[in-house]
């Protein structure tokens, strides 16, 4: 936050303070434009005027900036320095810097007027040459894009993303890649590529990285990393305390002022859903440019960046939080200004779409004056899924009421308040400075004012969560999907939202359902267990030697067995991960509804005959409607039965 308030100056110079030799140029090095990377590596004042530094000169920073894949239109040559070679014990080891190709659409374009940025792989593979021409053995990639995988800081479980793309394109006498951007933690050691790594964010953590270089023979024989946990427990540096002493004392007392309150703690905000922090923000344009007539005001979501709120800050007296002005300027870090803009309904419509084109992405929509309804379109668009706006209602306006529909035709004339980045076409989304996609006919203040001044007005606030964004199944507009994985058009997407709603079933802690994967045992015994109602389990442990009473669902599982719902295997296990099949799930539906008595129509399904052991449980199901079977006139009794399948079946029950 300190580093903000100073335009990045404090970082530069710890850096220097710690010895740093390298670094490559990220998307946030642009926030402030171009010219600012230039300032940072020279030296000077902002605008020539140091005294926001006290009267002292700003030096620059004493370590070089590489990027081999930002090009200078008008010269052709790279903005900074491509690559740079260190010796190190008679070792040359080589450095090449590359930034990610995205950049211009999560940046103010107005900042990378005149800039190119080529595909990482191509500029890496054109500058490796370069670099042991210039007396490299061993060749180390700085980029700043990444990958993401499932497992701990130091293992590589299903690794994705893009830098997994990248590896099998990439030239091979690569031998690290130091990567960043997705706020990640791994080490890979790929046995045909280099090694990758990531530290997570935000100095939480550093990567180790060993290199064994074998001179004679004139190659590296042996590489590891690890990556470690930054802690607290040692003695502050005297030179960088001091650093940061005499920045706090320059920002003095007003960065500690308090500039409202809350009665609820008020999180960063989610890139997949509405959040209360983004609808507060959003409240806050609206409130601040009423005198504007603005009918609606947006946020993306990547624009907020900590919590408003610290526990820190709660006052048990009045039970409230207080807001102070560095919590403020930590959500809104960039300097963004507010920008007031014309457009019509088709834009209006163009604009939300766009909004949910990312669902997870920092792109992703937070809304004033309005609410939407979207269905998942795409769930497997990359890098995230992909929505559609299916409704727009005036939602919190002063002149329509709630649920009226917005008019969405060019007739209709829109005034909306946003952020200047936003405008002008960040995050991919359409420029309203251009020539017939809008008007921005006004810039205003610094937005971080006016959320000062909502906060000052209205405090205490309490934003919450009000249905401002939902996503819908698309036969079922009031079905709730709450999904990243579950298309909108899924033919089970609606009975996937009822028994969520109902709490029956849930997703995983990472946005997902996983509609395709087999229901486990375990988690079959789950979902019957909560349709029951959750009742009370005679019994703690379950007869079953593979299920002790410290299992995670040990009560759900002895609940099964009490109520004779199974009865395990005859080696006198349940086997809790073993994915259901098709017929056990019938048989415990069957005995879950309490055994009807029959006779049943006998099922139409080819692979089920009389002597079946299941057939008077599937051919109840059947008949119930409870279960039906596929295209070819099959039942498939032994398949596993996926979590969507599960889901209609217990909602049919």
């Amino acid at each position: 936050m300190l580093s903000n308030l100073f335009f990045d100056e404090p970082t530069v110079e710890v850096m220097n303070l710690i010895g740093m030799d390298i670094q490559t140029v990220g998307n946030h090095e642009f926030d402030r434009g171009q010219d600012e990377i230039e300032r940072r590596r020279e030296g000077g004042c902002l605008d020539d005027d140091c005294s926001y530094r006290g009267g002292e000169p700003f030096e620059g920073q004493d370590f070089t900036t590489l990027s081999t894949n930002v090009i200078v239109d008008a010269t052709g040559e790279a903005l900074t320095q491509a690559y740079e070679v260190i010796e190190v014990d008679g070792v040359g080891v080589g450095f090449i810097g590359v930034t990610t190709e995205n950049t211009p659409i999560v940046v103010s374009p107005a900042g990378i007027v005149g800039l190119t940025f080529q595909p990482e792989v191509e500029a890496i593979n054109a500058t490796v040459d370069d670099v042991i021409d210039a007396g490299a053995d061993v060749v180390v990639v700085l980029m700043h894009e990444g990958g993401r995988h499932d497992g701990d800081a130091n293992s590589c479980e299903n690794f994705a993303g893009a830098a997994a793309g990248f590896l099998d394109t990439m030239d091979e006498r690569v031998d690290v890649l130091v990567t960043g951007h997705t706020h990640q933690a791994y080490v890979c050691d790929f046995e045909d590529g280099p090694l990758v790594t990531q530290a997570f964010e935000y100095g939480k953590m550093f990567t180790e990285i060993d290199l064994v270089f074998d001179r004679a023979a004139g190659e590296l024989v042996a590489r590891s990393a690890e990556n470690h946990e930054v802690t607290q427990d040692v003695d502050p540096d005297a030179e960088v305390l001091a650093l940061i002493e005499r920045y706090e004392e320059l920002a003095g007392p007003a960065l500690v002022e308090t500039v409202g309150t809350s009665e609820v703690f008020i999180p960063r905000t989610t890139r997949a859903a509405e959040s209360a922090q983004g609808n507060l923000a959003t409240d806050a344009l609206l409130y601040s440019y009423a005198d504007a007539d603005i009918d609606f005001a947006f946020q993306n979501s990547g624009g907020l960046r900590a919590d408003l709120t610290k526990e820190a800050n709660f006052d048990p007296d009045t039970g409230l939080y207080d807001i102070l002005r560095e919590d403020v300027l930590e959500v809104w870090p960039f300097g963004n200004i507010v920008a007031l803009a014309e457009i019509d309904g088709e834009q209006l419509e163009e604009y939300l779409n766009h909004g949910v084109s990312q669902i997870g992405g920092g792109l992703f929509i937070q809304v004033g004056g309005l609410r939407i309804d979207y269905t998942n379109a795409d769930p497997a668009a990359s890098p995230f899924p992909r929505g559609e706006v299916v409704n727009v209602e005036y939602w919190g306006h002063p002149d329509h009421e709630d649920g009226t529909p917005v008019d969405l035709s060019a007739d209709a004339t829109y005034r909306i308040a946003l952020n200047d980045f936003m405008s002008f076409g960040g995050d991919g989304y359409p420029d309203l400075s251009a020539s017939g996609t809008g008007d921005v006919f006004s810039f205003q203040e610094p937005l971080e004012l006016d959320v000062e001044a909502y906060l000052a007005g209205n405090s205490p606030v309490a934003p919450e969560i009000e249905g401002r964004i939902v996503s819908v199944c698309a036969d079922d507009p009031l079905a709730v999907n709450g999904f990243l994985d579950v298309a909108g058009g899924n033919p089970f997407c609606a009975d996937i939202a009822a028994l969520t709603e109902a709490d029956v079933i849930r997703g995983y802690d990472d946005g997902t359902f996983r509609p395709m994967v087999a229901t486990t045992r375990q988690a079959m015994a789950a979902f019957l267990y909560r349709l029951a109602g959750s009742p009370t389990v005679p019994f703690d442990t379950p007869d079953f030697s593979d299920v002790g009473s410290d299992h995670p669902f040990a009560t759900e599982i002895a609940w099964m067995a009490s109520e004779g719902l199974t009865e395990g295997y005859d080696d006198g296990t349940f086997r809790p991960t073993a994915p259901a099949t098709r017929q056990a799930t019938t048989a415990f539906l069957y005995r879950l509804a309490g055994e009807p008595e029959g006779p049943f129509p006998d099922p139409d399904f080819s692979d089920i005959d009389s002597d079946h052991p299941f057939a008077t449980e599937i051919a109840w199901a059947a008949d119930a409607g409870v279960a039906q079977g596929f295209e070819d006139d099959t039942f498939r009794p032994v398949r596993s039965i996926t979590r969507m399948a599960t889901a209609a079946l217990l909602n049919r029950i």
